[in-house]
């Protein structure tokens, strides 16, 4: 795996562990793509770039030009290159749970040899699991969803977040959201991207911590979507996570090279599809 191989996988997985990365964006898209009749098929290409934390806690950020593919079916199956897989089983106006695949990238020295040197890698893995969204208003929604690790990590997380979105603006073409968000893990998935093992701590120069579970981050996003014409569209989306409990407590974020303040910002243009 090249070392620029691992640091885009690193990005991916900041950003996908932060929700208002994609979250946000989603709630403003769901409301700018509302129409009577609803294609079977919807799919978006186009490129990104996105600017993150080199690995989770770092407090330098890496800069990408990623590319971007989305696609759905019938607002019941949905992929993307970021967000993975996932289905709707239970899908009204104000409820939808479900089932998701996501992606974790992991961490590798590579991402950050200064300061990752000596810490074992933590591979890539699926993160499977299923997701609840209540959205009681149309300029208010609220999601949960939980994810086990079954490889990598083998850890446990737990993202909650909400979406205030604004009247669309400019003719219909502009739409924004902001809202709160809230991330837990459990200690396996702690120790692996916090904890620091005796060996670890001798070759690293990192006290030795052993992380237990609790909330991993607090936080805000927002997002906006501007239709340039009915097929193009152009996204940005910001994000700020605090890192709290065990998460701030590791020596790899309090070192030199890391910080609990983690800063995530994207834009994106698109090409939509339909069928």
């Amino acid at each position: 795996m090249s070392p620029l191989f691992r640091m885009t996988c690193c990005v991916l997985t900041v950003v996908g562990l932060a929700p208002a990365a994609s979250r946000t964006v989603l709630a403003a898209d769901q409301r700018a793509t509302q129409a009577p009749a609803a294609p079977d098929w919807t799919v978006d290409v186009g490129a990104s770039f996105i600017a993150a934390p080199r690995f989770d806690g770092s407090n330098r950020l890496l800069y990408l030009p990623l590319p971007y593919v989305g696609v759905t079916w019938r607002d019941t199956l949905f992929a993307s290159i970021k967000d993975g897989v996932g289905a709707n089983l239970y899908n009204t106006d104000v409820l939808k749970a479900g089932i998701i695949a996501r992606p974790n990238f992991g961490r590798y020295r590579s991402n950050d040899r200064r300061y990752l040197t000596g810490l074992n890698d933590v591979d890539w893995t699926v993160e499977a699991g299923g997701f609840v969204k209540y959205t009681p208003f149309s300029f208010l929604s609220t999601s949960l969803e939980v994810r086990q690790g079954v490889g990598g990590h083998e850890g446990l997380i737990a993202e909650w977040s909400a979406d205030l979105s604004a009247p669309p603006l400019l003719d219909d073409r502009l739409f924004l959201s902001v809202g709160p968000r809230v991330s837990a893990s459990n200690q396996q998935y702690n120790q692996g991207f916090y904890g620091v093992t005796p060996t670890e701590s001798a070759s690293s120069g990192y006290a030795v911590y052993r992380p237990s579970a609790g909330f991993r981050s607090v936080g805000v996003g927002a997002g906006a979507i501007y239709r340039v014409t009915d097929t193009v569209t152009f996204s940005l989306f910001a994000d700020y996570a605090r890192l709290v409990g065990p998460a701030a407590k590791s020596p790899v974020v309090k070192g030199g090279g890391g910080s609990e303040n983690q800063f995530t910002v994207g834009t994106a243009l698109t090409y939509r599809f339909t069928y």
